[in-house]
């Protein structure tokens, strides 16, 4: 697996990539992303969702523990038992149980491709299992259906839809190191379908959806992301 390039620019609106090709909005603004309209606009701040039920405890277990990679594998660990049903580990490999009995192997460290692969979560909502990919430098993560194996590269953390119809996925990184920006998808029987790409410099840090084409999208202003900005996305079909 090698990073896909791209061309990044600033987070706030100064620019903004689109997947589809390319229009470059002011801060408030309508923009065109393949088949949607994307309506940006200001908003107050609001507590984002937790998608895993559980982030502020996985967040107070790796606080101290600086390596992306290494938080990742802790917390695979600390799941081990919740989801003993869904994987398991051994020396080398990730193993997924699905569903129709197969099973689907992943190298926890790949060292001639540079890549390896942690659980983090299962979403009951939608039967898909969450995977982070660490590379060399940066990272992804895969949607894995647990019926028949579909996976799905996304660019971030997956936020799922109030009817559980499309997810929105989120990342906020340093340019090399990943895709920054936003991301939707729709479910589509046991697939995912790519609907838009939104890439930014600095990222999307999370996301609240409010109805199924409104969701409040929390994003950073600063390196050290100390500075966040909120804007309402209303996502409309042409």
């Amino acid at each position: 697996m090698t990073i896909r390039s791209s061309t990044l620019l600033t987070l706030a609106f100064v620019a903004i990539t689109v997947a589809c090709g390319g229009q470059v909005p002011n801060k408030s603004d309508t923009i065109k992303a393949n088949d949607y309209t994307l309506i940006f606009s200001s908003t107050d701040s609001v507590v984002m969702a937790d998608i895993y039920g559980d982030g502020d405890l996985r967040h107070q277990m790796t606080d101290s523990i600086r390596n992306t990679h290494q938080r990742a594998m802790f917390i695979e660990k600390y799941l081990a038992d919740k989801f003993k049903k869904c994987f398991k580990t051994t020396d080398n490999t990730l193993i997924l149980f699905l569903q129709n009995g197969n099973e689907l192997n992943f190298p926890k460290w790949d060292e001639e491709k540079g890549v390896g692969y942690n659980f983090v979560n299962y979403f009951q909502s939608i039967d898909y299992i969450l995977l982070r990919v660490q590379w060399d430098e940066g990272n992804n993560w895969v949607l894995v259906n647990r019926k028949n194996g579909f996976t799905k590269n996304i660019i971030g953390e997956p936020y799922i839809s109030p009817s559980t119809k499309k997810i929105l996925t989120v990342n906020s990184t340093e340019p090399g190191y990943g895709d920054s920006g936003i991301e939707l998808l729709s479910i589509t029987g046991d697939t995912l379908k790519s609907e838009f790409e939104v890439l930014r410099n600095l990222g999307a840090t999370g996301a609240k959806w409010i109805t199924d084409n409104k969701v409040i999208v929390e994003e950073d202003v600063s390196d050290e992301g100390e500075k966040k900005v909120y804007e309402l996305l209303v996502i409309k079909l042409n």
